[in-house]
């Protein structure tokens, strides 16, 4: 069933059960909302040169000694680092 005709058949219902004064308002509520509406926004500014400035990079590896941040893009890298023993 399309939208609208749900929106017709729920009209004919409210016509029928409660009379032609709550089917103006239904649809009067009905045609505001499609039309206007009221929706909280949350805006904010960083200063991203400052963050960058302020960056501690080991803040954002893990505490293990020794550890090295390999990033693997292709079959052949993979290849050369079980070939190197690397275990997943």
């Amino acid at each position: 069933m399309s939208r609208l005709t749900e929106l017709f058949e729920r009209a004919k219902q409210i016509f029928q059960t409660e009379g032609l004064i709550p089917l103006v308002r239904w649809g009067f509520t009905f045609g505001v909302r499609r039309f206007f509406q009221y929706r909280r926004y949350h805006f904010y500014e960083e200063d991203i040169e400052a963050l960058l400035r302020e960056r501690n990079e080991a803040n954002f590896l893990p505490g293990i000694e020794n550890f090295t941040i390999k990033i693997v893009s292709t079959n052949e890298q993979a290849d050369e680092l079980a070939a190197e023993g690397l275990e997943v």
